[in-house]
């Protein structure tokens, strides 16, 4: 008896597991709807695929952490949805701090007036 209810959990875990993959699997086809996505090649979907999942698990969670009173904002998805950070970085951030020289020193500008006549 003790095996079936540990065969019925385990099934039913992978079960779970199966409706959740199909969920995000049709939330990515609407999104992809959504935003005009199109790849090159079934590689490069399945690619993206995996990357869309990781960021809807990271928004499901902080959500839920939201209605936690953990943060002070939702998150959720949008035409980047589909890139990883380093992507995403690569692709639209700047590469100044990058770039910069390491004995790059700023300073803040001084203006002087001229002293008023006494």
């Amino acid at each position: 008896m003790m095996k079936l209810i540990v065969v019925l959990a385990l099934f039913g875990c992978a079960l779970s597991l199966s409706i959740s993959k199909l969920e995000t699997a049709e939330k990515f086809q609407q999104w992809k709807e959504e935003f005009g996505t199109v790849y090159e090649s079934e590689s490069d979907e399945q690619t993206a695929f995996t990357t869309f999942s990781d960021n809807l698990a990271f928004i499901t969670k902080h959500n839920e952490e939201y209605t936690q009173g953990k943060w002070s904002f939702t998150v959720g998805l949008n035409q980047f949805s589909d890139l990883t950070t380093a992507q995403f970085k690569s692709m639209y951030l700047s590469t100044f701090e990058q770039t910069r020289p390491s004995n790059l020193v700023l300073h803040a500008k001084t203006v002087a007036t001229p002293a008023a006549d006494s």
